[in-house]
Order: C-alpha cells, then structure tokens, then sequence
C-alpha cells in the first residue's frame, strides 16, 4: 500500500523531470492565450522533412545553431500564420495543390526544381500561402487585371537602378539571427538615417559611410547593378517588391528614398535612382503573374485581418 501511494506522489514529479530535460521545451510562440514550444513547431516542420529531428536531437550543437537561426525565425512566423488558419477553420489543401504551390512560391527566391526540397525548409509558409490562394476567385476581369498593371507598372516591365544601405539582421560570425530587440534597434538607426537623408542633413555619401553594414556593396557605396522584378538566387523578393511597388504609369522623379524595409536577413534604406521600361506595357505578356500577384495580394490582406484579432509574441530567435 505504501508503495502504491509513493507511486501516485512520485509520478507527476517524474512527469516535471521529463518535460523539463525535453531540450526542445523551449517557448518559442505565444499567440493569444495558446504557448508553443520549439518542439511543436518541428513537429510541423517534420511533415515535410521526416529526417529533421535526427541531427536536431542527437547533436547539441547542432540544436543551438539550428535554434538561433533565420531559418527557425522565418518557420515560428509561419507556423504562427498557420495556426491562425486552423483557428479560422480555412482547410488544408490537397498534396498537389501544395506541390504546385511550392513551385510557385520558391519562382521569385531560389528557382528550385524540386517541391521536396522547397517544403523541407519552407513547408509551413509554402502551406500558408496555398491555404490563402485557396480562398481566392480566379473570376477576376479583364478590367480588373488591367488596372493593377497599370497600378504598378515597373512591377512587370521596370529596370530599375538603385543603391541601398543594408544591415544584416544576422550575425556573420554565427549565422544567429538578430533578437526582437536587435531589429528594432537597426530599424530606428536606419530610419533616422532616412529622416536626416531627407531633410538634407546627411548625403547619400555619408550616410552610407556611417550606416551599412554591408562589405558586398562597400566598394560601390551601395550601388547596385540593374535591378529587375524578379531576381531568383540574387535579391530577396520582399526587398525587389519594395523597390518596384506603387509608381503606376507616370515616372517618378529621381532619386526616390524608401524604407526601411526589413526582411527576414536584412534591413536596407533604399535609394532609386532611374527607371526603365522594357516594351510596352500590355496585358498579355505578363498576364499570369498579374493574376497571381492579385490572388496573393487579397490571401495577404484576409491574413493581416486574422493577425489583427490576437495579441501575438514570437520569442525565436533562441540565442545561446
């Protein structure tokens, strides 16, 4: 009896023991009244990569790396977006569908071949996405494709010249992605930078001396070669979607400054310094890319309305 009762008192603490030694018991989300750990979201992650899990538990050092990542980072935001999807009862979507998607989503970032690889490291944002573009019309009019060209015309025909301040959101020693914290530091000092750029208190010049960050582009002060909408294993599409955005069909007047624009491993304050358009713009050419960038344009904002309904904290990256 007495062992019996020893057992019953014993048991939970074991439980505590266990859950406490789970080195992957680490919050890494919380997100309305719900926590998340670093285990649940590889659980998610090794949907689409079955060998994850090997090196991540056996090797400690490789953990810690894997952990403090931009990779992890870009894979707790997503999982974050996916949970919000589950709350609002949007379904997943079919195994083609999401092959097809990764294809699609991986055009503008590295050009893969292979949806395998794409959804082992990206699988939950690839998912995201497809379940958004799920609830999307392809009823869309021949009126209504034009005027989003003609809303962005640089975004399908533009070349673009420009020159950038850019700060790694990462470190180079370690690969570690920069903390909250870290980036909204960087984001103040390059937007003082913009606002001193601005009232004409700083050059150009100066500026770029006195912020970047940035050894690639040191030689140029930042200036870069041709710019084009899509730049696959050159430029990130978050930071060439800045750049291309919002001009219409009437040309601005050069220099433009805009920014700062943060994406997952940079921080950039942008100058745009000329423009050319390539052809003539017509609908034709770049009919399915208008299309999609519609489709992707109204997931993002039925997302943005989700996010908007819960308070949300995202504790990765988990620095040493």
């Amino acid at each position: 009896m007495v062992s019996f009762f020893l057992t019953l008192l014993i048991a939970p603490l074991l439980q505590t023991s266990q859950k406490e030694e789970d080195p992957l018991n680490i919050l890494v989300l919380t997100q309305g009244e719900k926590e998340y750990t670093a285990r649940t979201v590889l659980n998610q992650v090794s949907r689409h990569n079955p060998s994850l899990f090997t090196p991540i538990e056996s090797d400690p050092s490789y953990r810690q790396q894997y952990l403090a990542s931009p990779l992890f980072l870009s894979q707790v935001r997503a999982f974050a977006n996916l949970k919000l999807l589950d709350d609002a009862g949007i379904p997943p979507v079919s195994t083609d569908a999401l092959n097809q998607e990764a294809l699609a989503w991986d055009s503008t970032r590295s050009g893969s071949t292979s949806e395998k690889s794409i959804l082992a490291r990206h699988g939950i944002a690839v998912e995201v996405q497809a379940r958004l573009l799920s609830q999307q019309t392809n009823e869309i009019t021949i009126g209504e494709l034009n005027q989003r060209l003609r809303n962005s015309v640089p975004e399908f025909f533009g070349e673009m010249q420009a020159s950038i301040i850019r700060i790694p959101l990462f470190d180079f020693k370690t690969g570690h992605a920069m903390s909250h914290k870290q980036r909204k530091e960087i984001y103040s000092r390059l937007d003082k930078a913009a606002q001193a750029i601005t009232s004409q208190k700083l050059t150009w010049e100066k500026a770029y001396l006195q912020y970047a960050k940035d050894p690639a582009t040191k030689e140029r002060h930042g200036r870069l070669n041709i710019l084009k909408p899509i730049m696959p294993g050159k430029q990130e599409p978050e930071f060439l979607q800045q750049v291309f955005q919002g001009f219409g069909i009437h040309r601005p007047q050069f220099p433009v400054l805009k920014g700062p624009v943060l994406t997952l491993r940079w921080a950039y304050l942008i100058r745009l310094e000329g423009l050319n358009i390539r052809g003539v713009p017509q609908l034709n050419p770049v009919r399915d890319r208008v299309l999609r960038v519609l489709r992707v344009e109204a997931g993002q904002k039925m997302l943005h309305g989700l996010q908007q309904r819960v308070q949300q904290a995202v504790h990765a990256p988990i620095l040493p």
